[in-house]
């Protein structure tokens, strides 16, 4: 493949950010043999690639050890290079999270014809989209910017994978995003990049075209990744921070791979994912998925996850809440069910 794939992995011995780097590769080039793989880092970060860790360095074809500001942390560090890989990298190429697996052939990159492209931020997930304007919220508060202006939530993109060409329109993006991200990290302490990109490319009028979901596929809700997970080819599996039961999130995983390499044990989990993944989703019917949804219930959710010690007692007035509601739910549903068919009848 004539595309390049690029890696930002900014790590110490304290996390897992290398480790996770090489399972992803490993994954790219199991699915896509020969491909063209670019690391780029810091000082810091190159000379703490030891034992399973060096792999990363015999994955890839270059590797771009970049000087930073010393004042920066680990996280502004990786948010810094992510933002400058536009100026660092030659030629076209496919930036790629380290918390992804890939999961089949994607040469069909090659034939998207466009300058930039990204997948949204939760497809057309209701829920998504209202954390991601939370997000642009945050940042202007941040910023001290009292008018919160809704730009169009369908442009706020998920900036875990990006094809980008090297066009001059692309470089001038990347600048911008990067110079607003730095303002906003080292200013208002805002380290997050995505919502710096959204107001890079709305400033660009919305140079960025929507990515397949099925090249980032990200289980931020149930429902968005089922919707996509049978045609998947990337599964960006920590945008969802409950998905705890996932081998590949859990600390014992990297232990095992530092001391034991990649064995086929570890090689069953990747090519399993998409199973492990399904097996901690429980299928709501549609008076359910309406109560589940209700307030008492996502106040419940909230106060168990803020005290744990509550949890039983949450869960026991959880029960009787249902049971309360039960005939209420049911004849919501009916009659915008009922409703929903009169106008289509009309």
């Amino acid at each position: 493949m004539a595309l390049k794939f690029v890696y930002v992995v900014v790590s110490s011995d304290q996390d897992y950010y290398a480790e996770r780097a090489v399972i992803s590769m490993y994954s790219l080039l199991k699915h896509n043999p020969g491909s063209n793989i670019v690391l780029i880092t810091e000082k810091d970060t190159i000379n703490s690639l030891t034992g399973i860790k060096s792999l990363l360095k015999s994955y890839v074809n270059e590797i771009h050890v970049e000087d930073l500001p010393i004042y920066l942390n680990q996280k502004q560090k990786s948010r810094f290079l992510k933002t400058s890989v536009r100026k660092i990298i030659n030629g076209d190429f496919v930036f790629i999270d380290v918390d992804t697996l890939i999961l089949g052939d994607i040469k069909e990159l090659e034939e998207i014809n466009c300058e930039i492209a990204l997948v949204s931020q939760g497809g057309d997930n209701k829920i998504s989209k209202e954390n991601s304007f939370k997000e642009i919220i945050k940042l202007n508060n941040s910023r001290g910017i009292k008018k919160n202006i809704n730009y169009g939530i369908k442009s706020y993109y998920n900036s875990g994978v990006i094809l980008c060409k090297d066009t001059e329109t692309t470089h001038k993006l990347y600048e911008l995003w990067h110079k607003l991200w730095f303002e906003s990290s080292t200013q208002y302490g805002f380290h997050n990049d995505q919502p710096d990109l959204w107001r890079a490319n709305v400033l660009m009028n919305n140079l960025i075209t929507e990515l397949p979901p099925k090249f980032n596929c990200q289980p931020l809700q149930f429902e968005f990744a089922l919707t996509f997970l049978a045609e998947c080819k990337i599964f960006h599996y920590h945008t969802n921070n409950s998905l705890t039961y996932l081998t590949i999130k859990k600390p014992s995983f990297y232990i095992s791979l530092r001391e034991n390499g990649i064995t086929e044990e570890i090689d069953r989990i990747i090519a399993n994912i998409k199973k492990e993944y399904l097996k901690g989703m429980e299928i709501l019917s549609p008076e359910e998925s309406l109560l589940y949804r209700s307030i008492p219930s996502d106040i419940g959710r909230k106060i168990s996850m803020y005290f744990p010690t509550l949890e039983k007692i949450i869960s026991r007035i959880y029960k009787f809440y249902k049971y309360l509601s039960k005939k209420y739910i049911y004849y919501r549903y009916e009659n915008r069910y009922i409703s929903r068919g009169t106008r289509n009848k009309n």
